[in-house]
């Protein structure tokens, strides 16, 4: 997602508040919809849920031609970087493909940041596994190519300082307000009055979109969509009201618009729907709806956090907690979602956030859940 805003000063806060407000999980947004007939409106259903790990996943992309979703995890707190192999079906362990540890001498937790907002994690045509981390600090993006074959990590540093370069002509913060396509090779950046659509290979401009202020921005899977969604009032803190425009790609023609709170959108494969982060103002009642773009109406809500659980043992080591009376927080926070090829649903990797004591015991452990969606 694309962040824009009005001042710079707010731009600089507002990335790190959405980001915060996405990951805690709290989007203080609740769409508007007109009322259908029941059997117009598409179905949600949760179909399984499998623990993955007590790790927290930050990214995650499927192998071309293969069923292996790889899920870059730390250690809850920003350290101990490793990919996890996983059926990207049903978030089974694949043992028989080794993990990868990532050296922190390279990719330094120290200095790097995975923003899940920019669709970091893809895999090149080469078959290598392309991270961009964002350094927040001299606020840059550094691009690091893992051969998930032997754990290999290469990076092309002339060819990151040219891509900051030309960021920098259409931002004047482009760490905090550019999205990239699932294929890194195009880009949507702001400035304060405009979100242009780069070619990042060609260095061109596909197209400008003028007067867009405080927007979420994302790509459709197949790369041909580009979805936008903008605040009708940024100077109004205290309203979420918003508008959701949806353009072609490569030409930048309006498909369509229809009114939509400011919320975070993953676009199906053949764009007719959008999965849509919504919550109430409390943090833990977060929902999980499908949009159905040709009719504007959303599905049925489904929770996206659980309520809080007693901690019975360390979910790392198995060490007995029953005396202690501990709970988790019951925050399931989404740091990924990939549709199924056909449309027919998706899976969501969430993650429990940073629920460690002092004795290294995870209280919780991340999820991989699928879903499916029946058409209206």
């Amino acid at each position: 997602m694309v962040i824009l805003e009005t001042s710079y000063h707010a731009r600089r806060i507002l990335r790190p508040f959405i980001w915060l407000l996405l990951s805690l999980p709290v989007v203080l947004a609740v769409p508007i919809f007109a009322i259908y007939a029941q059997d117009s409106i598409p179905s949600l259903t949760l179909t399984n849920e499998q623990e993955l790990s007590y790790r927290c996943p930050m990214a995650s992309a499927v192998q071309p031609d293969t069923d292996i979703l790889w899920v870059l995890m730390d250690n809850c707190g920003g350290h101990n970087l490793i990919l996890e192999p996983y059926d990207r079906s049903t978030g089974t362990p694949l043992p028989e493909t080794a993990s990868i540890p990532l050296a922190e001498e390279l990719i330094s937790p120290a200095i790097f940041t995975i923003d899940r907002f920019i669709s970091p994690m893809r895999f090149t045509p080469d078959n290598l596994l392309e991270i961009i981390a964002t350094n927040f600090d001299n606020e840059t993006f550094s691009r690091f190519q893992v051969d998930v074959n032997d754990g290999t990590i290469t990076q092309d540093a002339e060819a990151d300082e040219h891509l900051n370069d030309l960021l920098l002509r259409y931002s004047p913060y482009p760490v905090y307000m550019t999205n990239f396509r699932a294929d890194h090779q195009l880009a949507a950046v702001g400035d304060e009055q405009s979100l242009y659509v780069l070619n990042v290979a060609n260095e061109t401009v596909l197209f400008e979109i003028p007067d867009v202020v405080v927007s979420l921005a994302a790509f459709s899977d197949d790369g041909q969509r580009l979805y936008v969604n903008t605040l009708t009032d940024p100077d109004n803190y205290e309203s979420f009201a918003g508008t959701l425009s949806v353009y072609t790609l490569p030409d930048g023609e309006l498909l369509t618009s229809l009114p939509l709170d400011w919320s975070g959108v993953y676009p199906s494969p053949d764009g007719t729907l959008l999965v849509v982060e919504l919550a109430s103002a409390e943090a833990g009642e977060e929902q999980i709806g499908v949009l159905d773009l040709e009719t504007g109406v959303i599905s049925n809500l489904l929770p996206v956090s659980e309520a809080p659980q007693p901690v019975i043992a360390c979910r790392n080591d198995g060490r007995s907690m029953t005396d202690y009376g501990y709970s988790t927080s019951g925050m399931l926070t989404i740091r990924g979602l990939h549709w199924l090829d056909d449309n027919s649903g998706f899976a969501t990797l969430n993650s429990p956030g940073y629920q460690v004591d002092s004795s290294n015991c995870y209280w919780d452990v991340s999820r991989f859940r699928t879903y499916s969606v029946s058409p209206p």
